[in-house]
């Protein structure tokens, strides 16, 4: 908490003025009761804030005695204002204690496997996009696919389908990308398999979790602007974007990359402040000269950088950073993906899916009268938007699982373990969508409340948007983007 010389008002971040450290151990609502009411007669005087064990929350820095409020006490509906927002908090913090739980007894399965959950930290599923693929038609490319040169070679002596071959030809390989995660193994899937209904089953709860209190949100709404407006000059500064634990449920669900510039690891010299996370971003970004330039950002407040510090105390803002640090959920997911691929089999689950996705959108086109004729051009660009799909190992193994294709883990997992990975795939989409699914109503309800103003944080409804918007990378706004890949490349079976 801070104040200012025109304001005597201490300044409360969002972990202040929704008692957050309180939550953490405690429903109780804040120990100490509104001016305007008798402390003898607010029946939770009794709780205290306190820390939490595991949690370097220092509640001294929130004392709720010093919540700034006017001589009329609370406004009425910022009781509830507040009642929700605390409701978000357990649910938050339940939904990770869901998660911690099952990385925790995924790396004791990992190390008794002898497989060190080290390897599986950090995937760079977004950043290899700036790479430059091989294109199918490429010399000696083709041949090394022979699905999808039958393909070709039966197009080409279709005049109808000699312009869906050049496109093909045009396209970048299949599995390009094939993963960078030394951990992806077979001894990884027989680590792994005892334990995969249990990750499904805690990521789909953490998923339940956040579609639970996203049902607050209407609750909220029952306010009107006016007597929001009551009482919102008191949340400055303490914007939503304050809430550490919803941070961390981005972070450790796998939106790492669109935090990547909230971090200054160097300072002003140049000289690297924070190792670990210079790294870690150098990492992220193919470069140490691309790290520093996400921390010259960082530094000047770009990124959203300079609100999320702001925005969240020292304690809080460690938790933070622990977990970009830290092993996601998109990093165990995208090693299990990659493991169950590994070795020679890789390439032609390339080829196979590659070839079903284009035959597959072929003789769509043809069924719709299309193929040949002169509005074929329209379709290049889903030939092209799938085509890129098909770039990424994960992608590809994905669908072969969502598929039950039974190459995938072959010889490490049998059909009932297949079939575990499957529902651990649709948990992760279920979280990921839940999670969204939150920030639309967040959106909503900041929409209705005050339009377009700035919000307490500064950022508002195009902030809003952005976190949603389909014009950024699938890796900046969605945890799995291999798995929303896989459901365009999932194709009917032939026969």
């Amino acid at each position: 908490m801070s104040t200012s010389e025109t304001d005597p008002r201490p300044k409360l971040l969002y972990s202040a003025y929704i008692n957050v450290p309180a939550l953490v151990t405690s429903v109780a609502p804040p120990a100490a009761a509104p001016r305007s009411a008798d402390p003898g007669e607010w029946p939770w005087a009794q709780y205290a804030p306190s820390q939490a064990a595991g949690r370097a929350v220092d509640a001294a820095e929130v004392d709720p005695r010093e919540l700034p409020v006017g001589a009329d006490g609370w406004a009425h509906d910022e009781v509830l204002f507040i009642t929700v927002h605390q409701t978000f908090e357990v649910w938050f913090r339940h939904a990770l204690f869901e998660l911690d739980d099952m990385v925790r007894r995924v790396g004791q399965a990992l190390a008794a496997g002898g497989v060190s959950i080290s390897g599986l930290r950090h995937s760079r599923y977004a950043w290899r996009g700036e790479a430059v693929p091989p294109k199918i038609g490429d010399p000696g490319q083709l041949e090394r696919l022979p699905e999808l040169s039958k393909l070709v070679a039966e197009l080409d002596s279709d005049e109808s389908g000699a312009a869906y071959a050049a496109w093909i030809r045009e396209l970048p390989v299949a599995g390009s990308f094939p993963g960078d995660d030394a951990a992806a193994s077979p001894q990884l899937l027989a680590a792994l398999a005892p334990e995969l209904d249990m990750c499904a089953e805690r990521v789909g709860r953490a998923a339940h979790i956040v579609s639970t209190a996203t049902l607050a949100y209407p609750i909220l709404q029952r306010m009107t602007p006016s007597s929001f407006l009551e009482f919102r000059q008191r949340l400055d500064p303490a914007s939503g974007f304050g809430s550490s634990q919803f941070r961390e449920l981005e972070i450790f669900s796998g939106q790492r990359e669109r935090h990547l510039a909230s971090f200054v690891t160097e300072d002003a010299s140049g000289a690297i402040r924070d190792r670990e996370l210079h790294d870690l971003v150098a990492h992220h970004t193919g470069s140490v000269a691309a790290a520093s330039e996400c921390s010259r950002r960082a530094s000047k407040g770009g990124g959203g950088a300079g609100v999320l510090r702001a925005a969240l105390p020292d304690a809080e803002f460690a938790l933070v950073r622990g977990r970009m640090l830290g092993l996601t959920l998109r990093d165990l997911v995208d090693a299990l993906l990659l493991a169950g691929t590994s070795g020679t089999g890789a390439r032609a689950l390339a080829d196979r899916v590659a070839a079903a996705n284009f035959r597959d959108l072929f003789e769509t086109a043809l069924r719709r009268g299309r193929a040949g004729n002169d509005h074929a051009g329209d379709e290049r660009g889903v030939w092209e938007s799938v085509g890129a799909q098909l770039t990424h190992l994960e992608s590809i193994a994905a669908t072969a699982v969502l598929a039950g294709d039974p190459s995938f883990g072959a010889g490490a997992l049998d059909g009932a373990a297949r079939a575990a990975v499957a529902r651990l795939l649709d948990a992760c989409l279920a979280l990921d969508g839940a999670i969204m699914d939150w920030r639309r109503a967040h959106m909503q309800f900041v929409e209705v409340m005050i339009g377009g103003r700035p919000g307490t944080g500064g950022g508002g409804l195009p902030y809003l948007r952005a976190t949603l918007s389909p014009q950024r990378p699938d890796w900046e706004v969605r945890s799995f983007p291999a798995l929303w890949a896989s459901r365009s490349l999932i194709t009917a079976p032939r026969h």
